[in-house]
């Protein structure tokens, strides 16, 4: 949606071009993996997959610091930078520091693997 809109406002070029690619490198490996987990195989490189996908966030935050504060930028409006930077701040911190939980009421599995499950089964 994003790329959708800077390229419907003409913003679609310039440094805004590093976002959409690095984040299509990213979901081309993240639905790889879906592939081939889908086949019921077992993917060694999962815990590689979750460092790449925030490790693209923090290039994105990068990006967008430099687009503020460095470079500047004469295509992409200012606005769109700071929409940037606050964005991927959010996105450093879910994937960094909450990626690990998930709500009870919304974890999947076997009723060994979800205690409050488990007391309901019995």
């Amino acid at each position: 949606m994003v790329w959708g809109f800077l390229l419907c406002t003409g913003h679609g070029n310039g440094t805004a071009r590093y976002g959409a690619w690095i984040n299509s490198v990213t979901h081309v490996l993240m639905y790889s993996h879906y592939l081939w987990t889908s086949f019921g195989l077992t993917n060694p490189l999962k815990k590689v997959l979750t460092s790449w996908q925030i490790f693209q966030f923090y290039t994105c935050f990068i990006h967008a610091v430099v687009v503020l504060f460095v470079v500047n930028d004469q295509v992409m409006p200012i606005e769109l930078a700071w929409i940037q930077f606050f964005y991927h701040i959010t996105m450093v911190y879910l994937f960094t520091y909450k990626l690990h939980w998930v709500p009870s009421c919304l974890a999947v599995g076997k009723p060994e693997q979800n205690p409050k499950a488990a007391k309901k089964a019995d």
